[in-house]
């Protein structure tokens, strides 16, 4: 019954038709196909500038470039070259730029109005509210910490 209210969930976020494959076994798991707009694909060669939140919160650049490209130092990547949603490739059902996981957090993003998986900046900005408003703050991402640990104490929050 939860597969189906995440796979529910998961498809009122995806801007066009989305397939949803749910694996029941150990541990469950959730793959969704669903193409990004046009618009949204030419996102993935990082035709825009990312949001300013950045610019306050220069750690949390960090763990975006290395939670979707596995190195810091780089613009985050919402998608995949082929335009599809950047999805973990290690079996969790985390998203986007700042692989935000989507059980958790998707329900908050869509109270927030934000899209997660089609729009960067988006999910970029619940990054930042998870950031400053759950208890674990930047600890969210502590299983990529080998990459953006080495810029921890040179960054304000």
């Amino acid at each position: 019954m939860i597969f189906a209210a995440i796979a529910a969930t998961v498809v009122s976020f995806a801007s066009q038709p989305a397939e949803v494959i749910i694996r029941i076994g150990e541990p469950p798991k959730i793959s969704i196909i669903a193409p990004a707009p046009p618009a949204l694909a030419a996102e993935a060669g990082h035709a825009e500038e990312p949001p300013d939140i950045f610019a306050k919160r220069p750690l949390l650049k960090e763990v975006c470039s290395c939670e979707s490209w596995g190195k810091p130092g780089l613009e985050p990547r919402q998608f995949e070259k082929d335009g599809s949603p950047l999805w973990s490739h290690y079996g969790t059902s985390d998203v986007g730029g700042c692989q935000i996981n989507f059980p958790t957090w998707g329900e908050k993003a869509e109270e927030l109005r934000l899209d997660i998986i089609g729009s960067r900046d988006d999910n970029v900005e619940i990054a930042a509210w998870i950031q400053d408003n759950d208890s674990r703050g930047i600890e969210n991402w502590r299983w990529s910490r080998a990459c953006w640990g080495q810029f921890e104490g040179l960054f304000e929050k």
